[in-house]
C-alpha cells in the first residue's frame, strides 16, 4: 500500500512539471513581448520567477506575488492569471496541495476558454485533486483539460491527461480500465516519438502493473522507461529507481533495492530538489522496517513522515502512515502507534465511503450509455438496498451483543455483592458467637468463683464452729460437766447465724428484683441488728446498673467488706457505704473508724477476691490507712 501511494504521488509530481512548467513558462515567454511597458515589466518578472523557481522557490514566490499586485492594479488579466498559475504549480511541487488548488482557482477567474494554458491548468488541477484523494473532482478536470487541449503540443499534453484519468482509475482500483486509457497515451507518445512522454508513459503503466502484482511486466516496463531517461528530468530519473526498488521489495531482493534506492538519492543529492528527497527516504526506510533493522527504519522513516505531514498531502500522509504505526509497534511504543493507527483508519474509512462511491457511481452511469442504463441502475439500487440491510443488521447485532454484555456484566456485578455480603455476615456471625461465648465463659468463672467463696465459706467458718462445738459436747459427755451448755449454746446460735448470713448471699432473685441502691441498703439494715455497731449508707444520685452481673459483683464485694470491717476493725463504732455513680464509672467507698486497718480473714478471700473481681471488670481496688480508720474505694467503669 505505501509503496504504490509514494510511487503514485511520485508520478504525479511529474506529471505537473511535464506539462504545467512547459506550457507556463512557454506562455510566460511569448508576454515578454507584449508592447506596453506595464504589462512587458510584468511579464518579464513572471518569466524570471518561472526561470529560478526550481532552485529559489521562495524568491520565485515573492516575484509572483508582485506580479499579480501590479497586474491587478494595471487590468492586466494575463498577468494575473499567470501569476496565480506560476503560484499555484509552486505550492503543489512544495506539497501544499490545498493551497495550490486555491491559486489554481483564483486562475481561472482570470481567463478566457480560448487561453493556451486552460488545458494544462485543468491537468495540474486534476492532479493535485488526485493527490489528496478527491478522485470526482480530478477526473472532472480531466476531462476539462482533454476539451481544452489544442496547439502544436496538443498530442504530448493530451497524452499527460490520458496517464493521469488512468492513474485516477487505478486509485479506483479498476484495473482494466486504468490501461485502456494508458494504452492511448502510450499510442500518442510513440507516434510523437517524444522520450519524456515515452518515459513517463512506461514508468506509469510499470506502475500500474504493480497493482495487479505482474512485477515481471512491472520490470519490463521499467527497463523500457529507464532506456528513455536519459533525456527527462532529474525527477523522473528519480522515481524510476525508486519504483524498480519497490518492485525489488515486493520481490524480496532487499540488497538490490537499496542499491536501487542509493542511485535515487545521489541523483536527488546532485540536483538539490526537495520533494523526491523525503519520499525516497520513506521508501528506504520502509525497507529498513521489512528488515527489522528498527534503529536505521526510524532514523529514515519518521523525519521523512513529520515533513510529509507538513505538505497536508491526505493521501500520501495515510500511505505512510501503516509503516509508521508499524514502526511503533514494533519499538514497543504502543501508544504512539494506536494513534497514528486509528488516524490511518478514520482516513482509510472517510475515502473508501464518500470518494469512491461517488466515481464508481460515475463510471456505472458512462457504462450505462453504452449498454442498458435501466438494468445498471436497477443492480446500483439492488447493492444499496443490499449494503442497508447489512448495516441494519450490522447495528442490530451490535445492540444485541452489548445488551448481552451489559447483562453478564450487570449479574456479575450482583454476585459479586451478594457473595460479598454472605462474607461480611458471616463475619458478623463469627463475631457475634465468639462476644456470646466470651460473656458466657465470663458468667461461668464468676460463678464458679462464688461457689469457691461460698464453699469457702462454710469450710472455714461454719465448719470450724460446727467441729468445735462437737468437741465441747463430747469432753461434756466424758466429764459429765454441763457448766458449759451456755458457752454451747453461743456457739450453736453463731453457725446458725453464719449458714443464714451464707444463705443470704445467693441473691440471685434479690438482685433481678431491685438496684444497687436498694441492695445496699438492705444490707446496712440487716448488718445493724446483728452488729454491735452503727452501719449507714448514702448515694447523693441514683444509680442505674444496666448489667446485673455487674450489679451482683458490686453488692458480695461491700459485703465482703463490711464484713471484714465487723470482725476485725477493734474499737469501731461507725461503718459509712457511700455510692456515687458519675458519666463515666461508679465510685463505692466503706470506711470505718476501728483499727487497725482491713485485712484478710483467710486465703482465697476477703481483700485478694475483691481486688481479682475488680481487676476482672476493667475497674480498680486501693484501701487507704488513716488515723482515724480504714478507707476502701472500689472504682468499675460504667
Amino acid at each position: 500500500m505505501f509503496v504504490n501511494k509514494h510511487l503514485q504521488i511520485i508520478i504525479l509530481l511529474i506529471s505537473l512539471i511535464a506539462s504545467g512548467s512547459r506550457a507556463f513558462g512557454q506562455q510566460a515567454e511569448n508576454y515578454s513581448t507584449i508592447q506596453s511597458y506595464d504589462t512587458a515589466a510584468i511579464s518579464k518578472t513572471i518569466w524570471q520567477a518561472v526561470k529560478i523557481q526550481y532552485k529559489d522557490i521562495d524568491s520565485a514566490e515573492r516575484m509572483l506575488k508582485r506580479a499579480y499586485i501590479a497586474g491587478k492594479e494595471a487590468g492586466f488579466k494575463e498577468g494575473m492569471f499567470n501569476s496565480m498559475y506560476g503560484l499555484g504549480f509552486g505550492e503543489q511541487w512544495r506539497g501544499n496541495i490545498r493551497k495550490a488548488i486555491v491559486y489554481y482557482q483564483n486562475a481561472l477567474i482570470h481567463t478566457t476558454p480560448t487561453h493556451t494554458l486552460v488545458a494544462p491548468l485543468y491537468n495540474n488541477l486534476g492532479c493535485a485533486y488526485l493527490s489528496i484523494g478527491k478522485k470526482r473532482a480530478a477526473l472532472d478536470n480531466f476531462n476539462k483539460s482533454l476539451a481544452n487541449t489544442r496547439g502544436a503540443k496538443a498530442s504530448v499534453d493530451s497524452s499527460l491527461t490520458y496517464v493521469n484519468i488512468a492513474k485516477a482509475w487505478s486509485e479506483l482500483e479498476e484495473h482494466e480500465q486504468a490501461m485502456t486509457y494508458m494504452q492511448k497515451a502510450t499510442d500518442i507518445a510513440r507516434r510523437t516519438g517524444d522520450s519524456q512522454q515515452l518515459c513517463q508513459v512506461y514508468l506509469t503503466t510499470a506502475h500500474l502493473c504493480t497493482y495487479n502484482s505482474k512485477w515481471k511486466d512491472a520490470t519490463t516496463y521499467l527497463a523500457l522507461a529507464q532506456q528513455y531517461s536519459k533525456a527527462a528530468s532529474h525527477s523522473t530519473r528519480i522515481t524510476v529507481y525508486d519504483t524498480w526498488a519497490s518492485v525489488l521489495i515486493e520481490e524480496k531482493k532487499y540488497t538490490e533495492a537499496f542499491a536501487a534506492l542509493q542511485h535515487a538519492k545521489t541523483i536527488a543529492d546532485t540536483c538539490g530538489q526537495l520533494v523526491p528527497t523525503f519520499y525516497t527516504n520513506a521508501l528506504r526506510g520502509s525497507l529498513y522496517l521489512k528488515t527489522n533493522d528498527i534503529a536505521n527504519a526510524r532514523k529514515w522513516l519518521l523525519p521523512a513522515y513529520k515533513e510529509i505531514i507538513t505538505t497536508e498531502n491526505d493521501e500520501l500522509i495515510q500511505s505512510v502512515q501503516r509503516e509508521v504505526a508499524e514502526l511503533y509497534h514494533k519499538s514497543g511504543e504502543h501508544g504512539n502507534a494506536y494513534k497514528v493507527l486509528r488516524r490511518y483508519t478514520d482516513a482509510y474509512d472517510s475515502l473508501n465511503k464518500t470518494e469512491k462511491s461517488l466515481l464508481l457511481q460515475e463510471w456505472i452511469e458512462m457504462k450505462a450509455e453504452e449498454k442498458n442504463e435501466t438494468v445498471l441502475k436497477q443492480q446500483l439500487a439492488i447493492a444499496e438496498r443490499e449494503q442497508k440491510i447489512r448495516k441494519k443488521y450490522l447495528w442490530a447485532g451490535a445492540s444485541v451483543l452489548s445488551f448481552l454484555l451489559l447483562l453478564s456484566v450487570s449479574i456479575g456485578t450482583v454476585r459479586h455483592q451478594k457473595n460479598k455480603l454472605a462474607m461480611r455476615l458471616s463475619e458478623v456471625d463469627s463475631l457475634r458467637q465468639s462476644g456470646e461465648i466470651d460473656e458466657l465463659k465470663a458468667r461461668i468463672r464468676g460463678e464458679e468463683n462464688e461457689r469457691q467463696r461460698i464453699a469457702t465459706d462454710l469450710h472455714n467458718d461454719i465448719a470450724g464452729q460446727l467441729w468445735a462445738i462437737r468437741m465441747k459436747v463430747e469432753q461434756m459427755r466424758q466429764t459429765g460437766d454441763k457448766t458449759g451448755l451456755a458457752h454451747v449454746y453461743r456457739q450453736i446460735n453463731n453457725a446458725a447465724e453464719d449458714i443464714h448470713k451464707t444463705a443470704e448471699n445467693l441473691l440471685a432473685q434479690s438482685i433481678e428484683k431491685h438496684d444497687l441502691a436498694a441492695l445496699l441498703a438492705e444490707l446496712c439494715e440487716k448488718a445493724n441488728n446483728n452488729a454491735p455497731l452503727s452501719i449507714t449508707f448514702s448515694a447523693p444520685r441514683p444509680i442505674n446498673l444496666t448489667d446485673k452481673n455487674v450489679q451482683y459483683d458490686v453488692y458480695t464485694m461491700v459485703q465482703e467488706l463490711v464484713q471484714n470491717a465487723i470482725k476485725h476493725a477493734r474499737g469501731a463504732t461507725q461503718i459509712n457505704i457511700t455510692a456515687l455513680q458519675e458519666e463515666t464509672k461508679l465510685v463505692v467507698t466503706v470506711e470505718d473508724n476501728g483499727q487497725p486497718a482491713l485485712k484478710e480473714s483467710a486465703p482465697g478471700i476477703g481483700i485478694g477476691e475483691i481486688k481479682k473481681r475488680a481487676a476482672r471488670m476493667n475497674g480498680s481496688f486501693q484501701i487507704v490507712h488513716e488515723d482515724q480508720g480504714t478507707r476502701a474505694e472500689i472504682i468499675l467503669p460504667t
